[in-house]
Protein backbone atom coordinates (compact mmCIF):
# COMPACT_ATOMS: atom_id res chain seq x y z
CA UNK A 1 0.00 0.00 0.00
CA UNK A 2 1.25 3.48 -0.88
CA UNK A 3 2.31 5.78 1.93
CA UNK A 4 0.02 8.69 2.73
CA UNK A 5 0.75 12.33 1.94
CA UNK A 6 1.43 12.93 5.65
CA UNK A 7 3.87 10.01 5.74
CA UNK A 8 5.84 11.45 2.81
CA UNK A 9 5.94 14.87 4.47
CA UNK A 10 7.40 13.34 7.63
CA UNK A 11 9.97 11.29 5.71
CA UNK A 12 11.13 14.39 3.86
CA UNK A 13 11.26 16.47 7.05
CA UNK A 14 13.37 13.83 8.80
CA UNK A 15 15.66 13.23 5.81
CA UNK A 16 16.16 16.92 5.10
CA UNK A 17 17.17 17.67 8.68
CA UNK A 18 19.69 14.81 8.63
CA UNK A 19 21.19 15.97 5.33
CA UNK A 20 21.33 19.62 6.40
CA UNK A 21 23.07 18.65 9.64
CA UNK A 22 25.71 16.75 7.65
CA UNK A 23 26.25 19.66 5.26
CA UNK A 24 26.49 22.07 8.20
CA UNK A 25 28.98 20.02 10.23
CA UNK A 26 31.92 22.40 9.62
CA UNK A 27 31.37 25.73 11.43
CA UNK A 28 34.12 27.24 9.26
CA UNK A 29 32.16 26.40 6.09
CA UNK A 30 28.51 27.38 6.62
CA UNK A 31 25.72 26.10 4.42
CA UNK A 32 24.33 28.64 1.92
CA UNK A 33 21.76 26.58 0.01
CA UNK A 34 19.91 23.30 0.41
CA UNK A 35 17.82 21.79 -2.38
CA UNK A 36 15.65 18.73 -2.81
CA UNK A 37 15.77 17.73 -6.46
CA UNK A 38 13.49 15.60 -8.60
CA UNK A 39 12.40 15.41 -12.24
CA UNK A 40 9.27 16.57 -14.05
CA UNK A 41 7.57 13.25 -13.23
CA UNK A 42 8.58 13.42 -9.53
CA UNK A 43 9.90 9.88 -9.85
CA UNK A 44 12.44 10.24 -7.06
CA UNK A 45 14.20 12.72 -4.79
CA UNK A 46 17.79 13.51 -3.84
CA UNK A 47 19.46 16.34 -1.96
CA UNK A 48 22.33 18.72 -2.75
CA UNK A 49 23.85 21.65 -0.94
CA UNK A 50 26.15 24.59 -1.45
CA UNK A 51 28.51 25.73 1.29
CA UNK A 52 30.49 28.95 1.46
CA UNK A 53 33.72 27.25 0.38
CA UNK A 54 32.03 25.58 -2.58
CA UNK A 55 30.60 28.92 -3.69
CA UNK A 56 33.98 30.65 -3.35
CA UNK A 57 35.70 28.11 -5.59
CA UNK A 58 32.95 27.93 -8.21
CA UNK A 59 33.40 29.56 -11.61
CA UNK A 60 29.84 30.86 -11.32
CA UNK A 61 29.44 33.92 -9.04
CA UNK A 62 25.71 33.18 -8.60
CA UNK A 63 26.08 29.44 -7.99
CA UNK A 64 24.18 29.75 -4.72
CA UNK A 65 20.93 29.88 -6.68
CA UNK A 66 21.86 27.14 -9.17
CA UNK A 67 21.44 23.77 -7.42
CA UNK A 68 21.94 21.85 -10.67
CA UNK A 69 25.60 22.93 -10.46
CA UNK A 70 26.06 21.66 -6.90
CA UNK A 71 28.05 18.55 -6.05
CA UNK A 72 27.82 18.55 -2.25
CA UNK A 73 25.78 15.98 -0.32
CA UNK A 74 27.64 16.02 3.00
CA UNK A 75 28.51 12.39 2.22
CA UNK A 76 25.08 11.63 3.60
CA UNK A 77 22.27 9.46 2.22
CA UNK A 78 19.36 9.74 4.66
CA UNK A 79 17.29 6.57 4.83
CA UNK A 80 14.12 8.65 5.13
CA UNK A 81 14.78 10.39 1.78
CA UNK A 82 15.59 7.04 0.18
CA UNK A 83 12.24 5.73 1.42
CA UNK A 84 10.40 8.74 0.00
CA UNK A 85 12.20 8.30 -3.31
CA UNK A 86 11.26 4.62 -3.47
CA UNK A 87 7.66 5.54 -2.74
CA UNK A 88 7.50 7.94 -5.71
CA UNK A 89 8.65 5.10 -7.96
CA UNK A 90 5.83 2.72 -7.00
CA UNK A 91 3.71 1.68 -9.98
CA UNK A 92 0.55 1.88 -7.90
CA UNK A 93 1.21 5.30 -6.39
CA UNK A 94 -0.59 7.36 -9.02
CA UNK A 95 -3.75 6.70 -11.01
CA UNK A 96 -3.60 6.15 -14.74
CA UNK A 97 -5.20 8.81 -16.90
CA UNK A 98 -6.38 12.34 -16.05
CA UNK A 99 -5.66 12.12 -12.31
CA UNK A 100 -1.97 11.37 -12.80
CA UNK A 101 -0.79 14.99 -13.11
CA UNK A 102 -2.58 16.10 -9.94
CA UNK A 103 -1.12 13.13 -8.04
CA UNK A 104 2.33 14.09 -9.34
CA UNK A 105 1.82 17.66 -8.13
CA UNK A 106 0.63 16.35 -4.75
CA UNK A 107 3.89 14.44 -4.38
CA UNK A 108 5.91 17.54 -5.27
CA UNK A 109 3.94 19.48 -2.68
CA UNK A 110 4.59 16.75 -0.10
CA UNK A 111 8.33 17.26 -0.60
CA UNK A 112 7.93 21.02 -0.24
CA UNK A 113 5.77 20.61 2.88
CA UNK A 114 8.38 18.32 4.37
CA UNK A 115 11.12 20.87 3.73
CA UNK A 116 8.93 23.63 5.18
CA UNK A 117 8.39 21.45 8.27
CA UNK A 118 12.16 21.07 8.59
CA UNK A 119 12.53 24.86 8.41
CA UNK A 120 9.83 25.29 11.05
CA UNK A 121 11.93 23.39 13.61
CA UNK A 122 14.18 26.44 13.93
CA UNK A 123 17.27 24.27 13.39
CA UNK A 124 18.15 25.85 10.03
CA UNK A 125 19.62 29.38 9.87
CA UNK A 126 17.44 31.95 8.11
CA UNK A 127 20.41 32.70 5.84
CA UNK A 128 20.14 29.28 4.13
CA UNK A 129 18.29 29.40 0.81
CA UNK A 130 16.01 26.35 0.44
CA UNK A 131 14.11 25.02 -2.55
CA UNK A 132 12.44 21.99 -4.09
CA UNK A 133 12.95 21.74 -7.83
CA UNK A 134 13.05 19.68 -10.99
CA UNK A 135 16.58 19.46 -12.38
CA UNK A 136 15.35 20.24 -15.91
CA UNK A 137 12.03 21.96 -15.30
CA UNK A 138 9.28 22.85 -17.69
CA UNK A 139 7.16 25.93 -17.02
CA UNK A 140 4.75 24.04 -14.76
CA UNK A 141 7.43 22.65 -12.45
CA UNK A 142 9.21 26.01 -12.32
CA UNK A 143 5.93 27.57 -11.22
CA UNK A 144 5.46 24.96 -8.48
CA UNK A 145 8.98 25.64 -7.21
CA UNK A 146 8.55 29.41 -7.18
CA UNK A 147 5.20 29.22 -5.40
CA UNK A 148 6.86 27.47 -2.46
CA UNK A 149 9.85 29.78 -2.06
CA UNK A 150 8.11 32.31 0.23
CA UNK A 151 7.25 29.50 2.66
CA UNK A 152 10.73 28.05 2.58
CA UNK A 153 12.82 31.19 2.90
CA UNK A 154 13.29 34.33 4.93
CA UNK A 155 12.14 37.54 3.15
CA UNK A 156 15.68 38.85 2.66
CA UNK A 157 16.90 35.61 1.07
CA UNK A 158 13.80 35.50 -1.14
CA UNK A 159 14.53 39.07 -2.22
CA UNK A 160 18.08 38.06 -3.21
CA UNK A 161 16.72 35.17 -5.28
CA UNK A 162 14.24 37.44 -7.04
CA UNK A 163 17.00 39.96 -7.78
CA UNK A 164 19.09 37.13 -9.25
CA UNK A 165 16.20 36.06 -11.46
CA UNK A 166 15.67 39.66 -12.58
CA UNK A 167 19.37 40.07 -13.40
CA UNK A 168 19.34 36.81 -15.39
CA UNK A 169 16.26 37.84 -17.37
CA UNK A 170 17.75 41.25 -18.16
CA UNK A 171 21.03 39.66 -19.31
CA UNK A 172 19.30 37.10 -21.55
CA UNK A 173 17.02 39.80 -22.97
CA UNK A 174 19.95 42.08 -23.74
CA UNK A 175 21.76 39.26 -25.53
CA UNK A 176 18.78 38.41 -27.72
CA UNK A 177 18.04 42.05 -28.53
CA UNK A 178 21.65 42.48 -29.67
CA UNK A 179 21.27 39.78 -32.36
CA UNK A 180 21.17 40.88 -35.97
CA UNK A 181 17.78 41.12 -37.59
CA UNK A 182 15.74 39.50 -38.95
CA UNK A 183 15.13 37.57 -35.76
CA UNK A 184 13.64 34.11 -35.90
CA UNK A 185 10.12 33.53 -34.63
CA UNK A 186 11.64 31.64 -31.71
CA UNK A 187 13.87 34.60 -30.78
CA UNK A 188 10.94 37.04 -31.00
CA UNK A 189 8.84 34.81 -28.76
CA UNK A 190 11.69 34.46 -26.26
CA UNK A 191 12.21 38.22 -26.19
CA UNK A 192 8.55 38.80 -25.38
CA UNK A 193 8.67 36.17 -22.61
CA UNK A 194 11.78 37.75 -21.13
CA UNK A 195 10.23 41.22 -21.20
CA UNK A 196 7.29 39.88 -19.23
CA UNK A 197 9.65 38.15 -16.80
CA UNK A 198 11.61 41.36 -16.24
CA UNK A 199 8.37 43.21 -15.54
CA UNK A 200 7.14 40.50 -13.17
CA UNK A 201 10.28 40.40 -11.07
CA UNK A 202 10.57 44.17 -10.99
CA UNK A 203 7.04 44.27 -9.60
CA UNK A 204 7.79 41.51 -7.04
CA UNK A 205 10.86 43.37 -5.80
CA UNK A 206 8.81 46.54 -5.34
CA UNK A 207 5.96 44.80 -3.50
Amino acid sequence: MSRSHADIVELVREGALEAIAALSSDPEDPLLTFALCTDDDVSGVFHVGCTLQFARTSEFPDVRFQPTDFAQTGQCSPEALDMASEEFQRDDRRPKGPGWAQARDDDFNAMAEGLAAARATGKIPDSVFMTVMSTDPGDHMSSLEENWLPRLNAPEVLRLWRQWRLDCARSWLSGLQAKREPLSYGDEYRIECLRLEVQRFEALLKS
